[in-house]
C-alpha cells in the first residue's frame, strides 16, 4: 500500500490572495461551479496567501487499510479501518502503531457513528487480526 499524499496539505477558502496558475480546481464546490475563472479568491492553499476557514485535505494520518465485511459474514454488514502516520517514501508504514481507528455497522450508512470506543477488545482484536491477515497476504494461500 502506498498513500498518494502524505504531506499535511492545508486548503483555506478566505482571504485568498495568490492568482489561480493552473487549472485544477482552486476552490470548494460550494464557492462557485470549478469552471468559474478566476476562482482563487475562494479556495487554495495558506502558502499561497490563504489564511482563512483553512482546513486539512491531506495528512500523514491519511495511510490506512480497511475491511469491508458483509451480511452473513463472521463480521457482519460492517467496515473496520486502521489509520496510521508515516510517510511510505521513507519507511514502511506500520499499522501496528495505529493512530485512529473506525468502525462502522452497515445499518449507519453515513458512517456517522463509530462505533470503535463501545465495542469491546475481544471484538476489536479479532477485526484487527482478521484485517492483519488479509494485509499480509501474497498469492494463493489469501483467505
Amino acid at each position: 500500500m502506498r498513500p498518494q499524499y502524505i504531506e499535511y496539505n492545508d486548503k483555506c477558502m478566505q482571504n485568498c490572495k495568490a492568482p489561480q496558475t493552473d487549472n485544477y480546481p482552486a476552490r470548494d464546490s460550494w464557492c462557485t461551479t470549478i469552471d468559474a475563472q478566476p476562482n482563487s479568491h475562494c479556495w487554495g492553499p495558506s502558502p499561497a496567501g490563504c489564511n482563512v476557514s483553512c482546513y486539512h485535505t491531506e495528512t500523514p494520518d491519511n495511510n490506512y487499510i480497511a475491511m469491508r465485511t458483509m451480511e452473513g459474514s463472521a463480521f457482519g454488514d460492517a467496515l473496520y479501518a486502521e489509520f496510521a502516520s508515516g510517510n511510505q517514501g521513507n519507511t514502511p508504514i506500520d499499522f501496528s502503531n495505529r493512530t485512529f481507528t473506525e468502525y462502522f455497522k452497515g445499518s449507519d450508512k453515513w458512517q456517522l457513528n463509530n462505533l470503535h470506543k463501545t465495542t469491546s477488545a475481544a471484538a476489536l482484536k479479532k477485526m484487527h487480526d482478521a484485517l492483519q491477515v488479509w494485509y499480509k497476504c501474497k498469492g494463493d494461500k489469501c483467505p
